[in-house]
């Protein structure tokens, strides 16, 4: 489990994080949402280590991400950052191939292996020779993606050790089809081999779809934490985004919340 107890991180004008105690299971998609400014990408990199909160703690399976090297983190945990550039040219498969950085000494077979199996996912194994640089920015965020998931699959299948990946806006660059490809694959990821997911996103309804649990955030604070039919609520709605919404069934998946706001 990947967990903050009682974070907070201090920022210019306020906390950025406020006291938040939230947890990340294997096996499960959690959708951080809230306005912008809400604290979503400070919790997400306090969970993966990269920042280091003010107080409280930041824990993976325990242990703090303060004790742990950044080798080790890299072999339990991906991060998929809102912008990823690269200064210079390289064919899309050497991107992908960059995310086994981590594993080196496994072998270079089990590396390809992992590069073809992240790409095959991600749909862009039939770019695997072009430039990286002609590519659109929809096609560069689902490469990036391919190379978040090399560096923690598939050495997962049948493995005991607990993984995570961690996708801040993993959707914004996307058309519809592929923001539901990406968001499949989170859900495909957690279900069958236990990786457990958070993603940040901004449609509310792509959350109702795919996320196990949502966690609503306002001005760093964690407001509410829950299954999604009991967070997507008119009220709590109101309360984060200072929005009106009506929430129903879904019409196409009955068990789904479909929100409509304005």
């Amino acid at each position: 489990m990947m967990s903050l107890e009682r974070a907070c991180l201090q920022g210019h004008q306020g906390w950025r994080v406020d006291h938040v105690s939230l947890e990340l299971y294997p096996g499960e998609v959690l959708a951080l949402l809230g306005p912008n400014g809400a604290g979503k990408s400070s919790i997400l990199k306090l969970l993966s280590g990269e920042l280091a909160c003010d107080s409280g703690r930041s824990l993976l399976s325990g242990d703090s991400m303060a004790a742990l090297s950044p080798l080790h983190l890299a072999r339990r945990r991906a991060v998929l950052p809102q912008q990823s550039e690269l200064a210079f040219s390289f064919k899309v498969q050497e991107v992908v191939m960059m995310g086994r950085s981590a594993h080196r000494g496994c072998g270079q077979q089990r590396d390809q292996q992992a590069v073809d199996w992240s790409m095959q996912k991600t749909g862009v194994a039939d770019l695997a020779g072009q430039d990286y640089m002609s590519l659109s920015g929809g096609e560069r965020q689902r490469v990036h993606l391919a190379r978040v998931l090399a560096q923690i699959g598939p050495e997962a299948e049948g493995s005991n050790s607990i993984r995570f990946l961690l996708l801040d806006e993993p959707t914004a660059a996307l058309d519809l089809a592929h923001q539901h490809q990406v968001l499949g694959i989170a859900r495909e990821l957690a279900s069958t081999l236990k990786i457990g997911v958070l993603t940040i996103l901004h449609d509310l309804n792509l959350a109702a779809l795919y996320a196990n649990r949502i966690a609503l955030l306002k001005r760093g604070k964690l407001v509410s934490v829950g299954l999604p039919q009991e967070i997507l609520t008119p009220q709590n709605i109101q309360q984060v985004f200072a929005t009106q919404a009506s929430v129903m069934p879904h019409p196409h998946r009955p068990r789904k919340t479909l929100v409509v706001t304005g």
